[in-house]
């Protein structure tokens, strides 16, 4: 798995070779953090965020329910909660099945 670092440092590489300057890593991270930042607000307002080529980003509801503890048999009311989910595209499905 790549960890942030790794994709800092292909970000940097990758723009430093489009862009004919040197792009440095911090800058790179500045930018990866923005982006991140704003999926997750839109995805906290309750916005989805469609990247293509990538997937999409969703909150669902998921209704309050009665669960029940393995361990004791108690019920144990669950409350309602909204939960994030991420649905993968086509394209991205398709490339990784290639």
């Amino acid at each position: 798995m790549i960890t942030t670092k790794e994709l800092v440092k292909s970000i940097a590489t990758k723009k430093t070779e489009t862009e004919g300057r040197k792009v440095t890593q911090i800058e790179a991270k500045e930018e990866l953090d923005r982006v991140v930042e704003c999926i997750v607000d839109a995805i906290v307002s309750g916005e989805g965020v469609r990247l293509m080529g990538l997937g999409t980003f969703t909150v669902e509801d998921k209704p309050a329910h009665v669960a029940r503890n393995p361990r004791t048999g108690e019920t144990i009311n669950v409350p309602a909660k909204k939960a994030p989910k991420f649905k993968i595209s086509a394209s991205l499905k398709d490339a990784v099945n290639k």
